[in-house]
């Protein structure tokens, strides 16, 4: 009741916001009853166990709050983990040094490409086995991909803006190392995201057609992925000519499989739902492949004469 009567004092409390104060106001309340009834079940529950169990309900709590205490320990850990994966992607804002500052953004390049290897492997297996618990990791992995992604967008600005500063002369497409980068991650999201989608609500599981299928474009895409990793985090780009042919590779089994499920949705056996989650993945996994080859293109025409390396031509 203060709180409303604040609001209705401060003319905050308008038609708008009125359904929102409301809402938070019960919230609050309620959350003070709830909080009271949680730690009086609680109580309840260890006081009987402790009256009713003696020595022996004593050691059952003692063993339910060591795995707790263990459990715990593993978070920890595994918070700290992700701590020191997250310091491989940094900010360069402060880095004055042109030949450092492009060192760091092909190494940083090539853990984003791991990360999303990964994500896109284990997303794909688990959608196979319709595993919602796998799916739901990888959802929460997006963020951390997205946030990555933005950090690189800067770090790869500022090596370009350093390197236009020493004179190197090139062209420096910072709209398409954005849209690159960006793209890469949202393909990855958009296959967790329907992936997720489609086990959350119980829809019918690919067919043993599909999955087989499905798995030989999983096998190439992660071919092609680790390939550009191995490119970018050697510090330069190499010979892409595996790459091109890995992409190369995945348009025609794209193809190929295109028909047969076009003939699957003749004969009634893939329904509308799994034809759209079916070529979702493979277009996902195809626009990734080309995301990869024109970001090594974009770095080594921004970068070819600071390394030492050659020229290749994607096109």
């Amino acid at each position: 009741m203060v709180a409303m009567g604040t609001s209705f004092a401060d003319l905050a409390w308008g038609r708008e916001s009125a359904v929102y104060r409301v809402t938070g106001v019960l919230t609050v309340i309620s959350g003070w009853f709830m909080t009271a009834l949680v730690a009086f079940s609680v109580a309840a529950v260890f006081a009987s166990i402790v009256h009713g169990g003696g020595a022996y309900g004593f050691a059952a709590l003692l063993v339910v709050a060591g795995l707790i205490l263990w459990r715990s320990h593993n978070k920890h850990k595994e918070r700290v983990r992700e701590q020191q994966e997250h310091q491989g992607i940094y900010n360069l804002k402060n880095v004055k040094n042109t030949g450092k500052t492009v060192a760091a953004s092909f190494e940083q390049v090539g853990i984003l490409l791991a990360e999303v290897r990964k994500s896109l492997d284990l997303s794909l297996g688990a959608l196979f086995t319709n595993n919602i618990y796998g799916l739901q990791k990888e959802w929460d992995r997006i963020e951390r991909i997205q946030r990555w992604t933005n950090i690189l967008c800067a770090n790869i600005f500022k090596a370009m803006r350093l390197l236009q500063k020493t004179d190197v002369h090139r062209s420096l497409r910072y709209a398409q190392t954005i849209r690159r980068l960006q793209k890469l991650s949202d393909g990855q999201r958009d296959v967790v995201n329907r992936s997720l989608v489609h086990v959350r609500n119980y829809h019918k599981g690919l067919l043993q057609d599909q999955i087989a299928e499905l798995e030989e474009v999983r096998a190439i895409l992660n071919d092609i992925l680790l390939e550009a990793e191995n490119l970018v985090s050697c510090g330069a780009p190499g010979d892409v000519s595996r790459l091109l042919a890995q992409d190369a590779r995945l348009r025609t089994l794209a193809k190929k499989l295109n028909e047969k499920q076009t003939s699957r949705i003749q004969d009634g056996s893939s329904k509308t739902r799994l034809s759209i989650l079916y070529y979702a993945i493979i277009g996902n996994s195809m626009m990734i492949s080309k995301q990869n080859l024109r970001l090594l293109e974009i770095f080594n025409e921004s970068f070819a004469e600071v390394t030492g390396d050659g020229v290749f031509d994607l096109d």
